[in-house]
């Protein structure tokens, strides 16, 4: 892997392997429970090898692939003296944490003391309420209560006020945000609010095709390259469009929305919903999801964090990737990723790989290639962009998406974004 200019980071690689005989089953659960937690919270994949989960008194930190119980680390969190709220993996490889009046970097590769950012303008003990990566290289959040959007920056936080009940934020496009809003009707009808990442110009607020009923919540950007985004209370998923149109589909309520490795949209549950509307319902120990390392999806559940296998056999190599390794260009900081794949038996009839949690300002400059065990290459991505017709646009942005390469897979449309991908140059050809 190597970079031309600017910088980012890949959570870890990872190949699944099809074989033949093989069926597709639901997923296996795979159970961790947490001494001494009756409950677990948010979820999220880390920068190193390990999958990290909120309880009340906690954070945890389990590595992929092992059966030992998850991990105590407390470091400067002041735990459990002070509630932590949401978690995310942000751009810069640390878990971005939602507090009172707070945002807390916590360094996990390796883990080290935590820095608390102080959101200014809000009232003291104001719950910051969600926590995302940005398509800027920051991270953003959401104070509910305050009505307000913020982004992480350079050790302060500016906010866009003047929102009615926002919920949640994601990045959803290579220069703005989208935050979910219930709004307070009859006088402010919910939302979906579009932000510039420079928190420059006014927001752009989109309520056709939502009824005045509805609850806005969890949102994210999914592997056809709109936002996709839950409702707290009624059973609806909606589909938001670049051009601002609004599509409910049949579904359950969900307080999360992934983008799994199978190019579906997971919720709650382990519920999936694929990107024309086909609604799976699931009632697996999952209330909240992550993708992780391992290329597997985790849920989070009571005081038990579970693997959600997907089926095929999953190898990876969970470290973190630095790209370029120093300066601006260049290659990796592990340069090659070796995996090692073994114990399959029978005919390999698919390989996939998977690039998990990657962030990147500028994907046009990242080049990946897949190298056998003799000497045997393909370009997984290299050169892409955004493509508007016949003509390049911006370049696509990457805020912790997790792409797939598989022979067969149809290119995306617009940017690049979670889910399956052919070879070289997924996003223009």
């Amino acid at each position: 892997m190597r970079c031309l200019r600017l910088a980012g980071t890949v959570l870890a690689l990872s190949l699944g392997f099809g074989v033949a005989g093989a069926s597709a089953a639901e997923p296996v659960v795979t159970p961790f429970p947490v001494a001494g937690q009756a409950a677990t919270g948010p979820i999220a994949g880390t920068s190193g090898s390990q999958v990290a989960a909120l309880a009340p008194n906690a954070l945890f930190l389990l590595a992929p692939g092992t059966a030992s119980p998850p991990s105590v680390f407390s470091g400067s969190l002041g735990y459990p003296r002070v509630p932590a709220n949401d978690l995310t993996s942000g751009p810069d490889g640390a878990l971005w944490i939602a507090r009172n009046a707070q945002v807390v970097r916590q360094p996990v590769f390796p883990f080290s003391d935590a820095v608390a950012i102080p959101v200014i303008g809000v009232p003291a003990g104001t719950p910051i309420t969600d926590v995302a990566p940005g398509p800027d290289g920051n991270t953003w959040f959401v104070a509910q209560s305050a009505g307000a959007v913020g982004v992480a920056k350079d050790g302060v936080a500016p906010l866009q006020t003047g929102l009615t009940n926002p919920v949640a934020v994601a990045a959803c496009g290579p220069k703005t945000v989208c935050a979910t809003a219930q709004g307070n009707p009859p006088t402010v009808l919910p939302s979906i609010v579009r932000l510039s990442t420079g928190l420059t110009g006014q927001p752009e607020f989109f309520t056709a095709g939502l009824p005045a009923s509805a609850k806005p919540a969890a949102i994210t950007r999914g592997p056809d390259g709109n936002m996709w985004f839950t409702d707290a209370q009624a059973p609806k998923v909606y589909r938001f469009a670049p051009d601002g149109t609004i599509t409910g589909f049949d579904a359950a309520p969900s307080q999360t929305i992934v983008a799994g490795p199978d190019g579906k949209l997971w919720l709650s549950g382990g519920s999936t919903i694929t990107t024309d509307g086909v609604f799976t319902p699931r009632t697996l120990p999952a209330d909240t999801l992550t993708v992780g390392p391992d290329g597997n999806l985790w849920g989070a559940q009571g005081g038990v964090v579970s693997r959600l296998g997907l089926g095929g056999q999953q190898f990876a190599n969970p470290k973190r990737i630095t790209v370029p390794a120093t300066g601006d260009s260049g290659k990796a900081g592990l340069y090659p990723s070796p995996i090692t794949a073994s114990g399959l038996q029978g005919t390999v009839t698919k390989v996939t790989a998977r690039l998990n949690g990657v962030h990147h300002r500028f994907a046009n400059d990242l080049q990946v290639m897949l190298v056998g065990p003799g000497g045997q290459s393909t370009v997984l991505m290299a050169n892409v962009s955004t493509r508007s017709g016949d003509a390049v646009t911006q370049p696509s942005s990457l805020a912790g998406e997790s792409i797939a390469f598989s022979a067969g897979a149809p290119a995306p449309a617009r940017q690049i974004t979670s889910g399956s991908s052919p070879p070289s140059t997924p996003a223009s050809r």
